[in-house]
């Protein structure tokens, strides 16, 4: 469920009543900048569709994509909807004649991804429409309440997000916002005033659009902002079986961390640093935090008794300090594979001990292409699935996962992950979590994967 399900209903019925005489110009100017056409006209974070008149009156047809289903459940009515993510759109490269994001940059936290993603699926001609506003004149450190003027307060110069708010009655205190300050020094003589600057039309010919000043500064930015990925499931075992898996057993599923047992008390590594247990209660919610220099890692987990199994909720919040893109995207796949892998666990060796074992491939196999290599020296089919039997090099196992970038083979007595990181431009890692005695030493991974990529 995102933020904007559980306020729906606000939004549609109370909300918008405040936003019918546009006070922004926001229609005016869509109305501007997309101009006549013909063909479909795809709107990024559609919400509720209160847009899709003004695109309709345009002479083009509306199409709408969202993340929460309690905004498209209302915006069915206005235009044909799918459910989505806008940095991963379902729909074929240069097929749209036009695109537009409307008051939606700042529910973005990887925005750069997103006007990407708009650049793939464009047309050659076709147009893609921005319109949004400038954070000094509404964003969570601009204060409205004096309608003489627009007060700034302090927190402004710092990215990331934030649910601060100079009223309760709008949106951002409720559902919170990418902040990300774009200050008028930053404007370059040929390209727009940046104090003033809340829209922009960009047509492509072809490849990605040329970034204007105002981009620029939004991928500047948002190489040193926040981020947040998760895992919410339920699993196999106990809140008891569970907390010892993630508490004292990481190493039997992701790798060896330990955690003195009390809040308080100390996490080794999980970090560089090392940091602070911050939550300690047994069988039910657990965290930890590291912050040094502006810099922070949080973990938080609760756990929920579901009859003998346990759903447990995780949040991984922190700060990448350069690459946003491609950390976020590693950070969210790694996890996905990782608390898997928990299930795995819990499933199939609960409460067993794992050696642990990590062989990173030389620097060559970070090149693309390398995942494909890996596999094929494994003998892995193309069209294999979760379930096909497989060898890892003469240990007979069952695939329990598979993406473009992860493989997951079980055998009766241990889990080999394969992490297809030349994705995000780093050396392959092979795995593995063994629950019989073994010398990780003289399995020769290292002379293998040094063949392979050779």
């Amino acid at each position: 469920m995102t933020a904007y399900d559980t306020i729906a209903d606000w939004y549609e019925t109370t909300f918008l009543t405040g936003q019918r005489d546009d006070p922004l110009g926001i229609e005016a100017t869509l109305h501007e900048l997309l101009g006549p056409g013909a063909g479909s006209c795809l709107e990024l974070g559609c919400g509720t569709g209160i847009h899709a008149g003004t695109i309709r009156e345009l002479g083009r047809r509306p199409l709408g994509i969202d993340v929460s289903a309690g905004m498209l459940r209302h915006a069915t009515g206005r235009l044909p909807v799918a459910r989505g993510d806008a940095e991963a759109l379902p729909v074929a490269t240069g097929s749209l004649p036009a695109v537009v994001a409307v008051m939606v940059h700042t529910d973005m936290p990887a925005y750069p991804a997103v006007l990407r993603e708009a650049a793939r699926v464009l047309a050659p001609g076709g147009v893609f429409v921005h319109v949004g506003v400038h954070p000094c004149f509404c964003g969570g450190f601009a204060d409205r309440s004096d309608e003489r003027a627009v007060v700034i307060r302090p927190g402004y110069r710092d990215p990331g997000w934030t649910t601060a708010s100079w009223t309760d009655r709008g949106l951002r205190d409720k559902v919170g916002a990418a902040h990300l300050p774009l200050p008028a020094r930053r404007a370059q003589p040929d390209g727009p005033r940046l104090a003033g600057a809340k829209s922009f039309a960009v047509v492509v010919e072809s490849g990605l659009p040329r970034l204007t000043p105002w981009q620029e500064v939004i991928e500047e930015a948002a190489m040193t902002k926040e981020f947040e990925v998760g895992f919410e499931g339920t699993l196999a075992g106990t809140p008891d079986q569970c907390w010892r898996a993630v508490t004292v057993e990481a190493g039997s599923w992701s790798w060896p961390i330990s955690y003195e047992p009390r809040a308080g008390g100390r996490e080794t590594g999980l970090t560089f640093y090392g940091g602070e247990v911050t939550v300690w209660q047994p069988d039910e919610h657990f965290a930890t935090r590291c912050e040094k220099d502006g810099w922070f890692n949080e973990l938080d987990y609760t756990f929920e008794p579901r009859g003998d199994a346990t759903h447990l909720k995780f949040v991984h919040r922190g700060v990448f300090l350069e690459d946003w893109d491609t950390n976020y995207d590693a950070c969210r796949k790694h996890t996905a594979f990782y608390y898997h892998s928990l299930g795995e666990y819990l499933a199939h060796f609960p409460g067993r001990s794992a050696t642990y074992a990590m062989t990173e491939a030389p620097e060559s196999s970070a090149e693309p292409g390398g995942f494909a290599k890996l596999k094929k020296a494994l003998g892995v089919p193309d069209d294999v699935q979760a379930g096909d039997r497989l060898a890892v090099r003469g240990h007979d196992g069952v695939v329990d996962y598979v993406t473009p970038e992860f493989l997951g083979v079980r055998t009766a007595d241990a889990l080999y992950r394969f992490y297809g990181r030349n994705a995000f431009g780093w050396p392959i890692g092979v795995g593995r979590h063994h629950f019989a005695e073994v010398d990780a030493d003289a399995e020769g991974w290292d002379a293998w994967l040094a063949e392979v990529f050779g």
